[in-house]
């Protein structure tokens, strides 16, 4: 007999009229909560049936196969249509191999949405699978293993138990639809956000490994632009900031270039102006990606270069049936820059050709783009100090160079992505992912500079006869990216096989005009050196006045290019084997990949030649806008580029080239890099009762060339040299990893995992460059001996999940790194390379591998609704996450620093509301202060200071198709400041005030 489960006799539901069979199970699924287990041939000859309003489920069941050749069978809250005919026999005719493939397809009853890392499990077994992004999964199981009941769960929704009828084992995908525990029918109907939220948790509760979610719409409950601004929402990470917007990521406390930014699991490269490996993010748009994935604990077919952990934008899939059309358009306005801007989205996606064995259709298409620009722009302050300055009190640290910065820019963001992806068989699916990015800015910055070192301290706080500059760089800064990948998977009979294809591309490209005037020999007076505002004024001039400077250099054009390419090719095989231990998976795989990076630099100097250069008052013109730092600092004009290029063209007599600085910076910036790295792995999981074993280990091999120039700049003219370098490195790796997960039940578990990884040095810091400078008695050295850095890293934690999206985890990890690379400042004592005795004594700066580093961390995340509150408070939900990191690094000497990057403190919170199409959220990010770069004594550490930023969102619904918004950024206008060895030297403060975003947003 089928229980009733509560639910009433009349069946208001039910249709007068005669209606078709897949119609009426389409009815019973919505309204009853039960599910059927069917091949779609076996309604080929789909006919209709009258169902009757008052009968019990029993008889509507035999109504609905009366005229037809099937029976049913009631497993719990499933039902089973199958054939009337032996399932023995049918079973035969299907298939005589050792092990069958089973299909099934998870979605949400009301919506129809498809859920992906849905678990499917044998019950009372440890065999299972999780569903992909198109809700899909297959199980490659024993014939007797497969004909054990199963059981279906999805956090938040009710667990399906159901049995898979023999005379349909290995046909079709089986159609599960799932049945929301929420308690509000119209939250499950209108309230995407919390299904995003479901999907992200389901994700991160099956994973093996320990893994952080941020779901495609992301967009719709964050304030946020970029993939840089929605990584500080997530637990462990932190970011550093370009124009106030995200821009590089690190992960649990590692300095940034530990961890690696990828789309669909490869590395992108990266191309900075500096030589560092890190990615710059702040040019990604948030809907590039389907889903940010933070992994914490990499697995042995993931690239070791990720002591910290990687950052995985997973392509777009579609799994529209219907054409699916989302936009989005809207303005904005910055307030430091009162400047208005413009931003937009699009994504189409459909899938075509379906058929009976590919239901939603063998081929999906995914496209979407966007596009941001901003008026953007900052106040700046950099400050040099050094000690031995001042005769009388050489220890004293004084101020050496002193830069007021005004900037002015436009940034233009504009992405584009594809995905396409054609079933040709069962488990069969070719796929091409394609995504493009640009980020430009136009900006025009001014300078004013104190250089104290060209001058003389007579005493603490006055300097005799300094320079001082104004200058202005006016440049484009193009910074573009593009990935491309080509896969295929498939079976060979129980033997998953996937190959694929990837190229990704960046260029870094800076265009500038540079043109500097300066007053020679001035008098300075400093004050507020303890302050964030050191104010300096000349002690007889005022330093504001516009003809005590004249023209002093001329860089019509000044082009600097980096440009970094990966191409690699990867197979991966996946096999099930029965052994005593139980049911087992075999992966194995092999990957080669080509890492290519170059440097390169062309310009032009003039000097300015003659009696009468040109005056700054011919070429000045008042600053607009915004007080500079709210007034706390002078800044009155900014310099007319107009002016200094028509002087140029109409008196070219008066300006010289100079060649060698030319060559010589040409030559200084160039380098080439070439890295082939090999790798293979080999993983087994095994899955004992409540238990999940991961065990292998991935070898790679790396084989690098790199290139750069010894330069030799001497004091007297025509000594200076230029003289090509060359070095290879090879070295290899052996990365075990182990990791466990244990199930207390369905809602709690626990995670341990030992895994090993590295981090190569940074271009700069392994190329072979030398610069070496007689006049000022300093040296740049890079170091080809460099060895990658190494970790051992040991995770723990615990996590505890409700269904009405809570969820609650504490976990702790410690970090044994050796090899960490750090910047030395010492003298040469002439045995560093060959003629190095020639600049002995020189200051010299390098690098060197520290000994070890040890960093131990703990992790807090919590998110719950706040549903047990009265009236319109239940509908507020909290979200946090917390990070205590803590770190010892032995350099050489044996001298004991903080690792460069790691933040004591730094988390997340946000109180968000959501009911009926409205929606609102603050968001509270919070960063201790941390060491960016070690120095030769800790009083010589450069630090950044502790930040906290507020966010805030307010969306509303117009009926099922539109949305309008609204967004405010920084609210709390919070600066981005350094300091030099203690809170009282103040080194550099950045501000932006705050920003906000409006507009529209549509999806049918």
């Amino acid at each position: 007999m089928i229980a009733e489960k509560g639910l009433a006799q009349n069946r208001s539901w039910i249709p007068q009229d005669s209606i078709s069979i897949q119609r009426a199970i389409q009815l019973i699924e919505k309204h009853e909560g039960y599910h059927f287990f069917y091949n779609s041939r076996l309604l080929e000859k789909d006919g209709t049936v009258l169902l009757k309003e008052n009968a019990s489920l029993q008889v509507l069941l035999a109504q609905l196969v009366a005229k037809t050749d099937l029976g049913f069978k009631v497993k719990d809250n499933t039902v089973i249509l199958f054939k009337t005919f032996s399932e023995n026999d049918t079973l035969a005719q299907q298939t005589t191999a050792d092990f069958v493939r089973i299909g099934f397809r998870i979605f949400d009853s009301m919506s129809g949405e498809l859920l992906p890392d849905a678990l499917i499990r044998i019950k009372g077994k440890s065999i299972g699978s999780l569903t992909g992004s198109d809700g899909t999964t297959e199980l490659e199981l024993s014939k007797q293993a497969a004909t054990n009941p199963y059981e279906i769960s999805y956090l938040g929704y009710q667990t399906v138990d159901t049995l898979i009828s023999l005379s349909h084992l290995a046909i079709g995908y089986h159609n599960i639809a799932m049945k929301s525990k929420s308690i509000e029918l119209s939250e499950v109907v209108v309230n995407s956000t919390m299904r995003k939220r479901l999907q992200e948790l389901n994700a991160q509760k099956n994973a093996l490994n320990s893994i952080h979610v941020l779901a495609a719409q992301a967009k719709e409950r964050l304030p946020d632009q970029n993939i840089g601004e929605a990584l500080q929402r997530m637990s462990g990470t932190t970011i550093t900031r370009s124009y106030g917007e995200g821009n590089t990521v690190a992960i649990r406390g590692t300095p940034i270039s530990y961890s690696s930014v990828q789309y669909s699991g490869e590395n992108l490269p990266s191309a900075q102006i500096e030589g560092r490996r890190e990615v710059i993010i702040s040019g990604i748009g948030l809907e590039q990606a389907e889903n940010l994935t933070i992994t914490k604990t990499i697995t042995p077919d993931q690239d070791g270069d990720a002591i910290g952990g990687t950052v995985n934008l997973s392509p777009n899939f579609s799994n529209d049936e219907q054409l699916s059309i989302v936009g989005e358009i809207g303005s904005g306005y910055n307030r430091l820059s009162r400047g208005i801007g413009l931003n937009g989205r699009f994504q189409l996606s459909k899938r075509f050709y379906p058929s009976e064995k590919f239901e939603r259709g063998r081929l999906g298409i995914k496209l979407g783009g966007n596009f941001d620009q901003a008026e953007n722009g900052r106040d700046r302050i950099e400050v040099d100090w050094q000690n031995g300055l001042f005769a009388e009190n050489p220890e004293q640290y004084l101020i050496r160079n002193y830069n007021l910065r005004d900037l002015q820019n436009r940034r233009t963001r504009l992405g584009y992505n594809v995905s396409t992806d054609y079933l040709y068989g069962r488990g069969h699916k070719a796929f091409v992912h394609f995504m493009y990015n640009n980020r430009t800015d136009r900006e025009a910055r001014n300078r004013v500079r104190y250089r104290m070192f060209t001058g003389n301290y007579s005493d603490a706080t006055t300097v005799l006869g300094a320079d001082v500059e104004r200058d202005l760089r006016d440049r484009v800064k193009t910074r573009k990216n593009f990935a491309l990948q080509i896969g295929n998977e498939m079976y060979l009979g129980n033997l998953k096989f996937n190959t694929s294809f990837f190229y990704s591309k960046t260029n870094r490209t800076d265009d500038a005009l540079r043109t500097t005037f300066q007053y020679d020999d001035a008098d300075l007076v400093l004050t507020r050196t303890s302050t964030n505002f050191p104010l300096v004024q000349g002690t007889d001039q005022d330093l504001d006045n516009v003809s005590l400077y004249n023209l002093e250099s001329f860089r019509p054009s000044d082009l600097r290019e980096v440009l970094s390419n990966t191409m690699l090719g990867r197979i991966d095989f996946e096999k099930p084997l029965e052994t005593f231990l139980g049911p087992l998976s075999l992966e194995w795989g092999a990957k080669y990949k080509q890492l290519n990076n170059s440097n390169e630099r062309s310009l032009t100097f003039y000097d300015v030649t003659g009696n009468n250069p040109l005056n700054f008052s011919s070429a000045a013109i008042a600053r607009k806008g915004h007080p500079y730092f709210a007034g706390r600092l002078p800044f009155a004009y900014r310099i007319d580029r107009t002016a200094v290029e028509q002087y140029f063209t109409f008196n070219p007599s008066r300006f010289t080239e100079n060649p060698t600085l030319s060559l010589t910076e040409q030559a200084s910036f160039y380098s080439r890099t070439k890295e082939n790295i090999m790798a293979a792995y080999l993983t087994f999981k095994v899955s004992r009762h409540d238990w999940d074993f991961l065990t292998g280990v991935r070898f790679e091999t790396n084989r690098g060339t790199y290139r750069a120039n010894e330069v030799l700049l001497a004091q007297v003219e025509g000594g200076n040299s230029v003289i090509p370098q060359e070095k290879k490195t090879n070295y290899s790796l052996v990365l075990p990893n182990f990791q466990v997960k244990h199930r207390f039940n369905d809602k709690s578990q626990a995670r341990f995992a030992l895994t090993t990884g590295y981090a190569r040095p940074n271009y700069n810091e392994i190329s072979p460059r030398r610069i070496i400078d007689v006049e000022d008695e300093e040296v740049i050295l890079g170091n080809s001996d460099l060895k990658p850095a190494a970790s051992t890293n040991i995770d723990l934690s615990y996590e505890l999940y409700t269904d009405d999206i809570g969820s609650f985890s504490i976990g702790t990890f410690y970090k044994r790194i050796t090899d960490f690379v750090y910047r030395t400042n010492t003298l040469t004592t002439g045995n560093e390379w060959q003629g190095a005795i020639a600049s002995e004594g020189y200051q010299l700066t390098s690098y060197e591998n520290g000994i070890k580093a040890d960093l131990y961390g703990l992790e807090f995340n919590a998110q719950t609704r706040l549903k047990f509150l009265p009236g319109f408070l239940k509908y507020f939900s909290v979200i946090g996450n917390y990070s205590l990191t803590n770190s010892k690094a032995n350099t050489v000497g044996d001298v004991s620093v903080r690792l460069p990057g790691q933040a004591e403190n730094f988390g997340n919170l946000m109180l968000a509301y959501d009911k009926k199409g409205f929606s609102a959220a603050a968001a509270l990010n919070y960063t201790d202060d941390y060491l960016f770069a070690i120095g030769v004594v800790r009083a010589e550490d450069l630090l950044v200071d502790s930040r906290y930023q507020l966010d805030v969102n307010v969306a509303q619904k117009l009926g099922k198709n539109l949305r309008i918004y609204a967004e405010f950024i920084n609210l709390t206008n919070r600066p981005v400041r350094g300091f030099f060895g203690n809170k009282n030297r103040i080194r550099e403060l950045e501000t932006y005030s705050w920003w906000c975003r409006f507009g529209i947003g549509w999806k049918f």
